[in-house]
């Protein structure tokens, strides 16, 4: 008797077998918090060959920047689009504390630990970070200084003592202390009262009439 031809398994799209060994490589840092990971790691967490991760990746250098690409990317909202230079200054306060706060809840501190890593790795991974940090620095400076009309000096240390502060935030979310939104409306009305007064008594120009 013959016996039935075996099915062999649908092949799975390259990008989506791509994103599964992202997948395990950040299953691997979250669990032991250290990017100190090998191909043969990845390919035992995804359950995959190795050749197989080697044709998607050619170095374990290369995984952990498309890891960190890929964070860049989620916390920026790329999917929801960047925020518009026409959106007046207080709504995109707005916009980037909620996509932070969202990440927070989704990701935890992974972008954290991963830039942590990326500038102890050195090379392109600590180019990225440094990248990555200060242009969403820059980026933030130059509208507070148009909006409230104070030097970039001040506005640079007020967005980063604002950055650095957000990380505090994640176990409050992971614990379901308080949602998403009720924690980007609290921190948006406390921060952007901020900026008025800070605008009031350290302004050098009149500010940006149209934000």
């Amino acid at each position: 008797m013959q016996k039935p031809e075996r099915q062999r398994a649908a092949r799975m799209a390259p990008e989506l077998r791509k994103e599964l060994i992202l997948d395990a490589a950040t299953a691997l840092i979250l669990r032991h918090q250290s990017s100190n990971f090998s191909l043969d790691d990845i390919a035992h967490e995804a359950k995959v060959s190795r050749p197989l991760v080697h044709r998607y990746f050619s170095s374990r250098d290369v995984v952990f920047q498309e890891l960190l690409q890929r964070e860049f990317d989620r916390i920026i909202g790329r999917q929801k689009g960047l925020v518009p230079d026409e959106t007046p200054t207080e709504e995109a306060h707005k916009i980037y504390l909620t996509r932070n706060l969202e990440y927070l809840q989704e990701r935890g501190l992974f972008l954290q630990l991963l830039m942590n890593e990326g500038r102890a790795a050195g090379g392109k991974s600590a180019e990225m970070v440094e990248q990555f940090s200060k242009g969403n620095l820059a980026y933030w400076v130059k509208r507070t200084t148009a909006r409230y009309g104070i030097s970039p000096h001040l506005a640079r240390l007020g967005m980063m003592m604002t950055i650095a502060a957000l990380p505090g935030a994640e176990g409050s979310l992971r614990l379901n202390k308080v949602t998403t939104d009720q924690a980007a409306e609290f921190w948006s009305t406390f921060i952007l009262a901020g900026w008025e007064a800070v605008g009031k008594k350290f302004a050098e120009t009149e500010g940006d009439p149209t934000a």
